[in-house]
């Protein structure tokens, strides 16, 4: 009887201590946990493209033959790529815009269709004097192009390139309409203060004779940044209206580039030797790219004429197909390069804390809000936060570095 009575009293202390140990448990405060909102991407992934720019072609416009030389090229190039499962962007200039609206071949729209990503290479800006060019009419010519690609394709147009210029080039892409801008090179620094241009481009005569891709190191163009002007459009500035999307190079002519050469790339420049200069810089590349950012990796080409070397270009892309196999890269337009960014800037404007917090008055515990907002931000708007109805909340803070009040 006496161990009986010793066996229930030993049972009943443990039961009360693991009862206290539950109500301890479940009292404990809950530590903040971040919920995260970024798109899912594979960690370290380099987004890989190709911009191919369609340059105006003499006389296409008024010759039809020339027109349909050009068009040809561009779907032929379309094609060899399409067959490793690559993406181009073509960005059309002007006189090819008007040419297809001229003899009725919708090829850029066709383009689009087949899954490449479409663009303006406006070839505007370079000589301001010789084009007469002022603010106003540099921003009205770019939004001219805008509205006549637009109109001929019917697909919203979302940036512009070859725009380089002594005036502020990114206060009139973005009054333009547009929403970034690609192939950035050495002439784009003639719109910064003379003191604060790279020495060795501190007086570029013209966009010809400074080509060079820019910025000059890998390191500095392995990620989209925002900026709001012409005169210091290097530095980062969350509230800019124009995404710089920074090239890597150009394909024809990528070893003299990376010796130090110019590198404007002409047809009869493309070697075996670019292939092997463009891996050895991929693989400089994926050794930058971050876990936690959209890394981009991504070459130009000019189609100048008929020829372009079919069996080096599948070289070229049977080159890439191991790195695409493992993972390591993944095939994009630049468009979908600027939504990725666009993605992951939402990630880091908006993010939610839950925290047990308690309500006094009923002795509820609702999950403490805060907002991480970015930019955008104004006063009693929450930019990029949806929140449903029927959720309750104890607090909503606003933390905004860049919160402006109007």
């Amino acid at each position: 009887m006496r161990k009986l009575i010793i066996v229930l009293l030993m049972g009943i202390l443990i039961t009360g201590i693991l009862l206290v140990g539950l109500q301890r448990y479940f009292e404990r405060p809950i530590r903040p946990t971040f919920i995260p909102t970024s798109p899912s991407r594979k960690k370290g992934t380099l987004y890989i493209g190709i911009m191919v720019h369609l340059e105006g072609w003499d006389e296409e416009v008024v010759n039809e033959e020339v027109f349909k030389k050009h068009a040809d090229v561009a779907r032929k190039f379309a094609s060899v790529i399409e067959k490793y499962g690559a993406k181009a962007t073509f960005e059309a200039s002007p006189e090819f815009i008007e040419a297809c609206k001229r003899w009725n071949d919708n090829v850029l729209r066709e383009l689009f269709e087949r899954g490449h990503g479409l663009g303006v290479h406006a070839d505007l800006g370079g000589a301001v004097e010789k084009e007469g060019l002022t603010q106003e009419s540099f921003a009205s010519k770019l939004a001219e192009m805008k509205r006549a690609i637009e109109s001929l394709t019917g697909i919203k147009i979302r940036h512009v390139s070859g725009i380089c210029s002594t005036l502020d080039w990114v206060r009139a892409a973005a009054d333009a309409g547009y929403e970034f801008t690609t192939g950035t090179v050495a002439y784009c620094v003639m719109s910064m203060p003379e003191n604060e241009r790279p020495a060795e481009f501190r007086n570029c005569p013209s966009p010809a004779a400074c080509h060079d891709t820019f910025p000059v190191n890998q390191k500095d163009r392995m990620h989209p940044w925002r900026t709001s002007t012409g005169r210091n459009w290097l530095e980062v500035d969350p509230n800019g209206r124009l995404v710089i999307l920074p090239a890597s190079g150009v394909l024809k002519g990528m070893k003299e580039e990376m010796e130090g050469k110019l590198g404007v790339g002409g047809e009869d420049k493309f070697t075996e030797e670019d292939i092997d200069t463009y891996i050895d810089l991929l693989e400089e590349a994926l050794s930058y790219a971050e876990a936690d950012k959209v890394n981009i990796f991504y070459l130009g080409w000019s189609i100048g004429s008929p020829n372009i070397k079919e069996d080096l270009l599948e070289k070229w892309l049977d080159a890439i197909q191991p790195y695409v196999k493992a993972g390591k890269v993944e095939w994009k337009t630049l468009p979908e390069m600027y939504e990725a960014f666009i993605q992951w800037e939402a990630s880091k404007q908006v993010g939610l804390v839950q925290s047990q917090t308690s309500n006094q008055e009923s002795g509820e515990s609702y999950p403490l809000l805060i907002v991480h907002c970015g930019p955008i931000m104004t006063k009693d708007k929450f930019v990029h936060t949806k929140i449903s109805p029927s959720h309750k909340f104890s607090m909503l803070s606003c933390q905004c570095p860049h919160y402006t009040k109007n």
